[in-house]
């Protein structure tokens, strides 16, 4: 392949460059708690410096992708993108780990060069960011004007990829800590210790800006008898399946956490008593007509839910996991496959939903 006059990979390890930065910038990345919070900090900064019309960071979304995680300015490549590693710009700068200018975008015909010329855009120049070996995802900036960025800014933007990449790699373990320290590791769903955090939380929350929120336990009904008769394999499986199914219907409104064995634990932002229980009712009705195949197996479970919600009285975990408990043994007691909710009243005085 030919190379194109236009596009020059810069490396210079014999001269000397000083390279300054804002301090703003360096006091806002230090302050930065989370890899989105780094790679948006970077980004309007980025903008600022290099006097860009567009900047953004791309990290690995899989083999084939780099995903635009942060931007600022002109929005023709935006936020949320994924961009193909094979025939693009900043797909061959993640690729052979080495900043590249592209002089003139119109000499390009690679994909994400003629987006950007098409939004007026005419020179761009993109460097990795390597931390412990590794390419993370690229750092980049494009300007109206061809033939624009010079070797100076080239360096400029290399050590600032080189720095902030390690700062990047930093976050992601802290995040992966984290989600591992949060997670049951079968079914996915969050764990006991994230469920204990996550209702304190509500519970302040609740208090400061009153915002309606419901607790729900979930417990199958004789699942054991799953177990015992198809063995723990298909169990398990059941048990991802439910949890991912569960996961879809709540999408932003809520989590699911695994609290022990079969027993969960649903935290959910609802309008009302009257929406929650529709809701908690809904999940009901899909696990009773949900069927697992297994060889050639189809296996089937039902579910009972206990409903409670935060109340003015509640300041600590106790009273709300008292009533969800004991909601839930009222609906054990009244059959299974059922939703009961408790709000606090005499167990005669609950509301209960069963309409299979």
């Amino acid at each position: 392949m030919e190379r194109n006059p236009n596009i020059w990979e810069y490396f210079d390890s014999d001269v000397k460059h000083k390279v300054s930065l804002p301090v703003n910038f360096i006091q806002e990345l230090a302050s930065s708690t989370s890899v989105q919070e780094v790679l948006d900090t970077v980004a309007r900064w980025l903008h600022e410096i290099f006097d860009a019309e567009r900047a953004s960071v791309t990290l690995l979304e899989d083999d084939e992708h780099l995903k635009v995680y942060a931007m600022s300015g002109d929005g023709a490549i935006p936020r949320g993108l994924s961009l193909p590693i094979r025939d693009t710009f900043v797909g061959r700068v993640f690729m052979n780990r080495q900043l590249m200018i592209c002089d003139d975008l119109s000499s390009s015909a690679e994909l994400d060069c003629e987006i950007l010329k098409e939004a007026g855009l005419n020179t761009c120049m993109d460097a990795p960011l390597l931390s412990s070996g590794q390419c993370l995802g690229t750092l980049n900036v494009a300007h109206k004007h061809p033939f624009y960025y010079t070797s100076q800014q080239a360096v400029e933007l290399q050590c600032i990829s080189n720095w902030i990449a390690s700062n990047v790699n930093l976050h992601l373990q802290i995040e992966k800590l984290n989600y591992q320290a949060s997670v049951d590791p079968l079914t996915k769903a969050l764990n006991r210790r994230r469920f204990m955090k996550d209702v304190n939380m509500t519970i302040s929350d609740f208090h400061l800006r009153n915002e309606a929120c419901f607790l729900g336990f979930a417990d199958f009904d004789h699942f054991k008898d799953v177990n015992d008769k198809y063995g723990h394999v298909v169990g398990d499986k059941f048990l991802r399946q439910t949890v991912s199914m569960i996961k879809e219907l709540l999408g932003e409104n809520g989590h699911i956490y695994r609290l022990g064995g079969e027993e969960f634990g649903i935290l959910l932002k609802a309008k009302d008593v009257d929406a929650a229980l529709c809701f908690f009712e809904s999940i009901r009705k899909a696990v009773e007509k949900q069927e697992i195949h297994f060889d050639s197996l189809e296996i089937s479970s039902t579910l009972c839910i206990g409903v409670t919600f935060l109340q003015s009285g509640d300041f600590s975990e106790e009273q709300l996991l008292k009533r969800a408990d004991e909601a839930l043994y009222e609906a054990k007691s009244r059959g299974r496959n059922l939703v009961v909710m408790l709000d606090g009243e005499p167990v005669d005085n609950v509301k209960s939903l069963n309409s299979g």
